[in-house]
């Protein structure tokens, strides 16, 4: 190593950051936004309707009675029951090599005719594996996160004065006041960039350094799967039929094991016959880990057969490093802190991007400098403006479409798309000003849109309730944020230049 460490240090965080720079803050974008994964589901499911509060039972029972009608011969049932973010019951069921899933009333135990849409699961699983094949995806995730978390450290190790540069911050200086809203984005949430980035590498381990579980299973993926996640194969289906227990008996049984807790998940293995199995699921709002209490019960009179056994050290750091990514206990307050985090380390990637691109905006390589400039824009308001025409798109297109789902999701590529050509073609001034006003204008006029399109918004209190919804806020306050950067934009090439404000300044 020619050069000192710390030159070799920041030549690192430099090139680590800018090789996966894109690429990251689509990860942390779309991430950022699964904080409200479910409130982005409600939303994009206008038909739902909070109903108050209903009972385990009362849920349970209604959702047994539909399978039972509606899905009798399949191989398995899952019974996901209303929250206060999600207030309606999903089933899902699977047989005949298909998977089929519908939303229900839980008061009425009755279908929602709801449109079809991915909702907030596909940011969710976009923030992993980018739409691309699973194995693919996430292999590309777990790289960028690899050179994200090389960059975070190299980052600190050359920072020497990491808490003067937090408190510094000089505004309308060019070059320096973009490396100084760098460095204060980086040290604000500096211990929520750690956690995210590690736990984020922790939740596919086994994908990424399969050698430990490949010498302990060998080619037993079975018994892997039975450790790590608790899931055990389904028996055979017998040919004989069998009463079920009552919704009350399930959630008494669950009652008396759990003492505290919701029952969050039922999971049926062979409905309707002699030997099924039914897995009762405890919630873990109330815990770090990820990994759920999980009851076996005897699904024709709830008896207890076995308790998922006390796992091991290993099992319990693991679940509570994917606890900590996941954050399923997170409080209201809480889940704010961790998205305003979330946006933090956005934006400090993105000024990060930025400075690298303003530092080499002369010379030989300047043509080459100013299209990396319109992929920046591609993605720093691209991204959050597709985001914009994937809600738009849900609201638009007529909910009895067919494949109206993956309309919304080629909705969201088209507007990127569109976006990052557009930051090519267009002069770099008017490019930054017109993005900024579409993206403005799309997130402020999402409530207006939602007014205007939700099913009985002047007729049903619950509807007209909906529109105060924190999605509808939260929508309103980026497009002001937005508009205040227009606003800065517009303010700043208006204003003449720096020398000739000094000549003024020097004469009067």
């Amino acid at each position: 190593m020619r050069e000192g460490f710390g030159q070799s240090m920041a030549w690192l965080h430099t090139w680590a950051g800018l090789v996966v720079s894109w690429l990251l803050l689509t990860i942390f974008i779309s991430g950022t936004a699964t904080y409200y994964r479910s409130e982005i589901t409600t939303w994009m499911h206008p038909e739902i309707r909070a109903s108050g509060p209903v009972s385990e039972v009362q849920a349970v029972d209604g959702a047994l009675r539909w399978l039972h009608v509606n899905a009798p011969t399949a191989d398995g049932w899952q019974i996901d029951l209303p929250s206060e973010r999600l207030p309606v019951t999903q089933v899902a069921w699977q047989g005949d090599g298909r998977f089929d899933s519908a939303l229900l009333d839980p008061v009425q135990g009755q279908a929602l005719s709801a449109r079809p849409t991915q909702g907030g699961d596909f940011f969710y699983a976009f923030h992993f594996q980018l739409n691309l094949p699973p194995l693919i995806g996430r292999w590309i995730v777990g790289v960028a996160a690899m050179i994200m978390f090389m960059a975070i450290i190299s980052g600190v190790i050359i920072h020497r004065r990491i808490f003067k540069d937090f408190f510094t911050l000089r505004p309308g200086k060019g070059q320096r006041s973009w490396l100084d809203a760098h460095n204060s984005l980086s040290v604000l949430a500096l211990p929520f960039h750690l956690l995210i980035t590690y736990t984020g590498l922790v939740t596919l381990m086994f994908l990424y350094f399969p050698a430990a579980s490949d010498a302990l299973y060998r080619d037993d993926s079975a018994a892997l799967y039975r450790d790590t996640l608790d899931y055990v194969a389904p028996p055979p289906r017998s040919g004989a039929s069998a009463p079920m227990a009552s919704a009350a008996m399930l959630v008494e049984q669950a009652r008396q094991q759990w003492g505290s807790g919701h029952l969050q998940r039922l999971e049926l293995a062979s409905p309707g016959t002699a030997n099924a199995r039914l897995q009762l699921v405890r919630d873990t709002d109330d815990q770090l880990s990820s990994r759920p209490r999980r009851l076996t019960v005897d699904a024709a009179d709830a008896t207890l057969i076995e308790e998922a056994a006390p796992s091991g050290p290993a099992r319990k750091v693991y679940s509570l490093l994917y606890g900590l990514h996941m954050a399923h206990f997170a409080d209201p307050l809480l889940r704010g802190l961790l998205f305003f985090s979330g946006l933090g380390g956005c934006l400090m990637i993105a000024t990060g991007m930025q400075l690298w691109v303003i530092k080499r905006r002369t010379g030989t390589w300047a043509w080459l400098h100013r299209r990396l400039e319109g992929l920046n824009a591609g993605v720093m308001l691209g991204l959050p403006l597709a985001m914009a025409g994937y809600f738009w798109a849900n609201r638009l297109i007529p909910a009895d479409a067919p494949g109206r789902d993956g309309l919304e999701v080629n909705a969201f590529f088209g507007v990127w798309l569109v976006a990052a050509l557009y930051g090519q073609c267009r002069a770099m001034g008017q490019m930054w000003k017109e993005l900024t006003a579409l993206c403005a204008l799309g997130f402020l006029a999402l409530p207006l849109l939602d007014t205007l399109t939700r099913p009985g918004v002047f007729s049903d209190p619950a509807a007209s309730r909906a529109l105060a919804s924190g999605f509808n806020l939260t929508m309103a306050l980026l497009g002001v944020l937005f508009a205040s950067g227009l606003w800065h934009l517009r303010r700043r090439q208006s204003a003449p230049p720096r020398a000739i404000r000094n000549k003024a300044r020097t004469t009067c």
